[in-house]
């Protein structure tokens, strides 16, 4: 439920506007993270912003920076206690897209080729409670 919610909040603040054969896309979200940075990081915002251009009718091409600012939390390992800053993630990628369809709802195949990168992660207060 709360990936419905999420997808559609994101769908919501979602805005494309066309021009010609010009594209032009800029999002809003939260970031909710997941895998090993969950582990000492709380959600955030995330954001996105795309410039493309329509080949043909059925083939665009594109680039897009995303970028996500999740904010610090608290970490244990081991007797030890870390407060972890801010962390920034940014990704730029090359997107080509193949519409199947001329009119109404247009369903495509994408490929892209992209880099992330995570900006910064801070350790602050290191505490130890080992005996």
């Amino acid at each position: 439920m709360k990936k419905l919610l999420l997808f559609a909040a994101v769908a919501l603040l979602g805005i494309t506007a066309t021009n010609a054969q010009f594209k032009l896309g800029l999002g809003f979200g939260y970031a909710l993270p997941s895998g090993d940075i969950a582990d000492f990081t709380d959600g955030g915002l995330a954001a996105h912003f795309e410039l493309g251009y329509g080949v043909t009718e059925d083939i665009d091409v594109s680039i897009m920076y995303q970028g996500e600012f999740l904010a610090g939390g608290d970490v244990d390992v081991n007797g030890t206690t870390a407060s972890v800053g801010a962390v920034a993630i940014g990704s730029y990628m090359l997107n080509g897209r193949y519409y199947f369809t001329k009119e109404g709802f247009r369903p495509y195949g994408s490929l892209g080729l992209g880099l992330a990168s995570i900006g910064s992660i801070e350790f602050e207060n290191v505490e130890s409670n080992v005996d």
